[in-house]
């Protein structure tokens, strides 16, 4: 793993995010004030196959705000 920044101030893993194999869900909301949406836009680009779920109305953890609509999310991707 190329790790760019060292002592926990950075890491960027964007270039070994196209390597992952794994089926992968990002869920994210849509009024993140500490994570933009764009940047999990880029990500999901970045992983072969990801699925990207917004919620709107919702900041930076879904799954606390919106535990229903996110449980909900989390189950369509496993049963697909």
């Amino acid at each position: 793993i190329d790790i760019r920044y060292i002592n926990n101030e950075r890491i960027d893993l964007r270039d070994i995010a196209p390597q992952i194999k794994a089926p992968t869900l990002l869920i994210h909301g849509a009024a993140d004030p500490l994570m933009p949406l764009g940047a999990a836009e880029a990500l999901a680009a970045l992983i072969p196959g990801a699925s990207l779920a917004v919620f709107d109305d919702c900041a930076h953890a879904p799954f606390m705000s919106q535990p229903d609509d996110f449980l909900a999310t989390v189950r369509q991707f496993l049963n697909a």
